[in-house]
């Protein structure tokens, strides 16, 4: 979840686990006193691994952070994004094999970004979802029993009417 933090005033993720049934502390995952982090998407993987994404300012413009969480603690938080482009409303996913995927708007494309769930594997190349479509709202994604990756979203253009696109992408 989101909140805004005491110490900063800046909204900052955060994430407890359930230990046995004991909530354990939260834990600000985004670790940023400098920015806003904001819109937080879990995903847990088939082998209990909890990939968690955001979008943080980043001077007006927002990008993606991604961080993992394994029984020793959280990794390091990485930039997904590779571009200047505003980057928003962030989705994760994990398919049946456990590659975390997410998805975002960058600009007006929504973009796609996959890695092995190895521990620490590289992101592989950031992938366009569809064209120009428009100002992307309301983005979300599932994988599934079969592996594909479906992405819904809101589209519209100024004085247009809003349109729910759907792309998928196959394993």
């Amino acid at each position: 979840w989101q909140s805004r933090s005491p110490a900063t005033g800046r909204f900052e993720v955060f994430c407890a686990r359930n230990n046995s049934g004991a909530w354990t502390l939260p834990e600000d995952v985004s670790d940023n006193s400098q920015n806003h982090a904001v819109h937080p998407s879990l995903a847990i993987a088939v082998q209990g691994i909890c990939h968690l994404v955001w979008q943080e300012d980043r001077g007006g413009i927002f990008c993606i952070r991604h961080a993992d969480r394994y029984p020793n603690g959280w990794s390091d938080n990485l930039d997904l994004t590779q571009s200047d482009a505003d980057c928003r409303l962030p989705h994760a996913c994990a398919n049946r094999q456990g590659y975390p995927q997410v998805v975002w708007a960058e600009g007006q494309v929504v973009t796609h970004r996959i890695r092995p769930p190895e521990r620490n594997a590289t992101w592989w190349q950031v992938e366009s979802a569809c064209d120009p479509c428009g100002a992307v709202s309301a983005l979300t994604a599932a994988i599934s029993a079969k592996g594909v990756m479906h992405v819904v979203w809101v589209a519209y253009a100024e004085g247009e009417v809003r349109r729910l696109q759907h792309t998928h992408r196959e394993p």
